[in-house]
């Protein structure tokens, strides 16, 4: 007997692309299954514990949000015990009244090549604040960068409902070593919004952002040809002045 390869996903009925002798789904948003896979690995990064493939295929449970939708009620009818019901509610409630940092729920739902490592290198006020340039001089790759921002694009909704329960964590990994440089900005910037965002960032970097130059201050950020009362207490004293990207490159 021939055995026929399958040319349609049996979760969603979409048709599947053959690469490499492999078949793939490319149905990625309303596919069920890897919606569920998602969503398991979301709960396991942020050690939101009972909630396997199993349990999230009888809890009907398959977008990010579901989780903030929960209740003991919905579970009983689906066949949970109240017991089991009140359990894994609570895993969710205490979880999110925890607070969450945005960097590792970006990491946690499953954007390619965006992973833990280079969101521990980004730094930003908000996930709508995030920039290519930004990910770019953070040292995430074009692909990665690109990836994080098409899903950012894609999900505002989501990134929306998950907001209320963000928190700022300042624990990202210094990538440049600062040998002491302490920096100010002044004027506007080529690649972040507004200054707040880029002393955030040279923050992640390890280095030290006073609001205004002074004694400690070893350099000065300025981008666009300033010549205010910063940049002229740069140069009396000493201080260079270079741009950001000259910054890292020191």
């Amino acid at each position: 007997m021939k055995i026929l390869a399958p040319i349609t996903c049996p979760s969603c009925n979409s048709d599947l692309e053959r690469v490499n002798d492999q078949l793939f789904c490319r149905n990625s948003t309303d596919c069920p299954a890897q919606s569920t896979k998602r969503l398991q690995s979301f709960c396991k990064k942020l050690k939101m514990k009972g909630f396997g493939e199993a349990t999230l295929d009888k809890a009907e449970l398959t977008k990010f949000n579901d989780l903030l939708e929960l209740v003991p009620e919905d579970l009983v009818t689906r066949g949970f015990s109240p017991h089991m019901s009140s359990k894994l509610y609570d895993v969710v409630t205490t979880r999110v009244d925890q607070g969450i940092s945005p960097n590792d729920f970006l990491a946690a739902v499953s954007i390619p090549l965006v992973g833990d490592g280079a969101m521990r290198k980004l730094a930003f006020d908000t996930i709508e604040a995030i920039t290519y340039d930004m990910c770019i001089l953070s040292g995430i790759g074009d692909k990665a960068a690109k990836n994080l921002l098409e899903w950012i694009d894609a999900n505002a909704d989501t990134i929306s409902r998950w907001s209320v329960y963000f928190k700022t964590i300042k624990n990202q990994t210094s990538k440049v070593p600062t040998n002491g440089y302490v920096i100010s900005i002044t004027g506007k910037l080529n690649d972040f919004k507004n200054r707040s965002e880029a002393g955030l960032f040279l923050e992640s970097q390890g280095f030290e952002v006073k609001s205004s130059v002074t004694k400690a201050v070893t350099h000065l950020i300025c981008e666009d040809g300033t010549t205010g009362s910063s940049y002229k207490k740069a140069i009396t004293n000493g201080i260079p002045v270079l741009t950001i990207k000259e910054l890292l490159e020191e």
